[in-house]
C-alpha cells in the first residue's frame, strides 16, 4: 500500500530544541553528561548529513550513559529520538522511492526500521515514526504482523495530525478481514483528510469488491476531481462502470486512462475484455491487436485475442493461441482455464480432465477446480469419482455447500437416498436459498420408496420455497410441489400444481411425463422414485447436467415410469 509520505523535517526537532534549550541552560547542574549533551545540542543546530546526525546520536547516548538530571534526560531522550526520526526517515525515503527492490534496499529498510524503533522507543509520541515503521513493514519481504502493531500503536495516541492518522487507517483497513470493517477505517481517513483522493480510491475499491459498483464510481469521481489525470482511477472507474453493463461509460473511461499513459497497454486490453463482455467482438479484436502492437506477446492480450477468435467460431486459431501460450508459460493458471473450456464446449471431456487435474497441482487452494471436474464426472455419471472430488474438496473446505449439494446428487443417482438428504440437509444449513437443492431434497422427501424417509410436510415446505424462488414457471419444480401434495393425501393441491407444470414444459417429451404424473394423482396414487443406480456414459462427451429429481419415477403399483430429463443448466445444477 503506498500512502503519501508526511515527514517531520529538522525545523520539528529545532522547534523542540530552541523551546526547552533556554530553560535548559539557565537550569544546568554539573551532571556527568552535561558537556556531551551540550556538544550534542550544538552539532543539532548545524547538522547537514547523515555523518552530523550520527555524531549526535553517539553524544547523546554517551551523556545519557554518564548521567544526566531528571529534566536534562528527557531531554537529551527527545533530542535522540529526533535524530534517529531524521536519521530513519531519510533512509526510508530511498527504500520507499524504489520500484526494483535488491539485496542492498533490504539492508536500508532493516537500517531505517532500527533508526524508526529507537526513535519510537526514546518518544512514544512521534506518529510520524509508527506510520513510517508500518509503510516499510508492508512492502514484499517486510514484516507484517509489526506493521499491524505500529499502526495500532499510533491509532492509540492522543495527539495525531489528522492527514497522519488518515494515513494509518490506510494501512489498517489492509488488515480488516471485513469489508463493512474496512469501510469503516476508510470512511474515516476520507473525513480526517478530504484533500487526499487516496482514501476515496481505496474506498471506491472496497464497494467494488462489494458488489456495489454505483457507490464505487460516486467515490471514483470524487478522487478524479482532485486528481483529475490519474490513470489508475480512470481504469478503475472504467471496470466499475463495466459492472453495471454501462459499457458506453465504461469504454469512454478506459480510453481516458489509455490516453494518459501512451504506449502503456493495461488500459487497452481493459477495454478489450469490456468490449467482448458487452459483445463487440470487432473492437475487442482490435484492442488485443492494439495491445500487442505494443508488447508483442504479451499473454494477457494473447489470451483476450485467442478468447475473441473463439467467440467468433475461429476455434483452430484461438486454441493455437492458447497452446503456444502453455508452450511459453505451462504453469500459467489463466491459458489453462481457458483451455479447459474451450475443451468442454467441443465435448472434449477426457482432455478437459487432464487439464483440470494439471490445474489443480498448480492451484491447489483453489476449491473450484476440483468442483469443476466433480461436475464433468457426474454429467458422465462416474458417482464414485465425483464422491471422491467432493470429498477431497470438503476436508478443505467444510462449508462448501456446493460440494455437499454434487455430492448429495451423486448419491441419490446410486439409490442412497439417506447419504442424499444428509448432504442436502447440510448443503441446506450454508445456503437456505437454492431452487435446486430446495427442489432435490423436497423430492426424495416425498417420493423415496423408504418409508422411513419420507417427510411430505417438509417436502411441500422446501418445494414451495423452490418454486417462490423460480416464480412458479419451472415445471420440474412445480412437478415437486404436486409430488409434495400427493405424500399429504391432498391429490386435489397435487394436480393442480401438476397442470400448471405441464403448462410450462418445454417440450413434447417432458409434457409427456408430467402427463403421467397427473394420471396418478388422478388415481389418487402418490409418486415413488425407482432406486435404480445410474450406470456410467460410455461416450467421452459433455451432456446437460440432469436434475437429480429426474430419475425413474413410478406410481405405487406401477413399473418404472420413463425418464425425464429436467430442463436446466448445467452450471445451475451443479455450481
Amino acid at each position: 500500500m503506498f500512502v503519501t509520505l508526511r515527514i517531520i523535517v529538522a525545523p520539528f526537532a529545532a522547534s523542540v530544541l530552541f523551546a526547552i534549550s533556554a530553560q535548559f541552560l539557565a537550569a544546568a547542574e554539573a551532571d556527568k553528561g552535561q558537556a556531551d549533551l551540550d556538544r550534542a545540542l550544538e552539532a543539532r543546530i548545524d547538522a547537514k548529513s547523515i555523518g552530523d546526525l550520527d555524531a549526535i546520536i553517539k553524544l547523546s547516548k554517551s551523556a545519557l550513559e554518564k548521567g544526566l538530571n531528571e529534566e536534562n534526560t528527557k531531554f537529551a531522550k527527545k533530542l535522540l529520538a529526533s535524530t534517529y526520526y531524521q536519521r530513519g526517515e531519510t533512509v526510508a525515503k530511498g527504500v520507499l522511492e524504489t520500484r526494483a527492490p535488491n539485496a542492498l534496499i533490504a539492508q536500508m529498510r532493516v537500517a531505517a526500521v532500527g533508526d524508526l524503533s529507537e526513535a519510537v522507543e526514546n518518544d512514544p509520541e512521534i506518529a510520524d515514526a509508527y506510520l513510517l515503521i508500518a509503510r516499510l513493514q508492508v512492502l514484499p519481504g517486510g514484516d507484517p504482523k509489526q506493521a499491524k502493531t505500529m499502526i495500532e500503536k499510533l491509532l492509540t495516541l492522543k495527539t495525531v495530525e489528522p492527514n497522519v492518522k488518515a494515513d494509518a487507517l490506510l494501512i489498517h483497513s489492509a488488515f480488516r478481514d471485513k469489508p463493512e470493517d474496512r469501510l469503516k477505517d476508510l470512511d474515516q481517513a476520507v473525513e480526517l483528510d478530504p484533500g487526499d483522493p487516496q482514501p476515496l480510491r481505496l474506498r471506491a475499491a472496497v464497494k467494488l469488491g462489494m458488489d456495489k459498483p454505483a457507490e464505487a464510481v460516486a467515490d471514483f469521481d470524487a478522487a478524479l476531481k482532485l486528481d483529475p489525470t490519474h490513470a489508475a482511477t480512470h481504469e478503475a472507474r472504467g471496470l466499475a462502470l463495466a459492472a453495471q453493463k454501462k459499457w458506453g461509460e465504461a469504454k469512454e473511461s478506459l480510453t481516458r486512462a489509455a490516453d494518459l499513459v501512451p504506449r502503456s497497454p493495461a488500459a487497452i486490453l481493459q477495454r478489450g475484455r469490456v468490449n467482448m463482455l458487452a459483445g463487440d467482438m470487432k473492437s475487442a479484436l482490435a484492442d488485443a491487436k492494439e495491445a500487442l502492437e505494443i508488447t508483442p506477446d504479451m499473454p494477457e492480450a494473447l489470451l483476450l485475442r485467442s478468447q475473441v477468435l473463439y467467440s467468433q467460431g475461429d476455434k483452430a486459431a484461438a486454441m493455437k493461441d492458447i497452446d503456444n501460450l502453455l508452450e511459453r508459460f505451462p504453469n500459467a493458471p489463466g491459458p489453462l482455464r481457458t483451455r479447459i473450456t474451450f475443451l468442454i464446449e467441443e465435448q472434449k471431456i477426457d482432455e478437459a480432465l487432464r487439464d483440470l487435474d494439471r490445474l489443480a497441482k498448480i492451484e491447489p487452494e483453489d476449491g473450484n477446480v476440483l468442483l469443476q471436474a466433480a461436475v464433468l464426472q457426474h454429467n458422465r455419471k462416474n458417482h464414485a469419482e465425483t464422491i471422491d472430488l467432493t470429498e477431497q474438496l470438503l476436508i478443505r473446505d467444510p462449508a462448501n455447500w456446493r460440494a455437499y449439494r454434487l455430492r448429495g446428487d451423486s448419491y441419490l443417482s446410486l439409490g442412497k437416498q439417506k447419504a442424499a438428504i444428509e448432504d442436502y440437509e447440510a448443503a441446506l444449513k450454508v445456503e437456505p436459498k437454492d431452487s435446486g437443492l430446495l427442489n432435490n431434497l423436497a423430492w426424495v422427501l416425498c417420493t423415496s420408496p423408504d418409508d422411513k424417509l419420507r417427510n411430505g410436510k417438509r417436502a411441500r415446505e422446501l418445494a414451495e420455497l423452490a418454486c417462490e424462488v423460480t416464480d412458479y414457471k419451472v415445471p420440474h419444480m412445480l412437478s415437486t410441489l404436486g409430488a409434495a401434495y400427493a405424500e399429504l393425501g391432498d391429490f386435489n393441491g397435487a394436480k393442480k400444481w401438476l397442470v400448471k407444470a405441464i403448462e410450462f414444459a418445454e417440450d413434447k417429451s417432458e409434457a409427456d411425463h408430467l402427463r403421467k404424473e397427473l394420471a396418478s394423482y388422478e388415481a389418487k396414487k402418490p409418486w415413488r422414485e425407482a432406486q435404480t443406480p445410474d450406470k456410467p456414459e460410455p461416450q467421452k462427451t459433455a451432456e446437460k447436467r440432469p436434475d437429480a429429481k429426474t430419475k425413474a419415477k413410478q406410481p405405487v403399483d406401477k413399473k418404472p415410469a420413463d425418464k425425464k430429463e429436467a430442463k436446466k443448466p448445467a452450471k445451475e445444477r451443479a455450481a
